[in-house]
């Protein structure tokens, strides 16, 4: 199942290489560049992302990654 990663990165030269590594993956499925604030967010399962986040960091730059459950499910309060 796809989850959601968010990276951010200490400069724009980073991100820059970080965005070209997702984008020569065939398995990240969608992808957002967030300039200001330093960050990527991507669509892939987790297995494949684990080994792209791992190039991206073993590369430098990455100061912080997340992950998350996509879900289709309604926000809270909401029926």
């Amino acid at each position: 199942m796809d989850r959601v990663h968010t990276l951010r990165f200490v400069d724009r030269a980073e991100l820059t290489r970080a965005y070209h590594e997702l984008a020569a993956s065939e398995s990240i499925e969608d992808c957002l560049v967030e300039t200001e604030a330093l960050e990527l967010r991507f669509l892939a399962p987790g297995d494949i992302a684990a080994r792209v986040i791992e190039r991206i960091y073993l590369s430098g730059g990455l100061v912080w990654s997340s992950e998350h459950p996509l879900s289709a499910e309604a926000p809270l309060g909401r029926d």
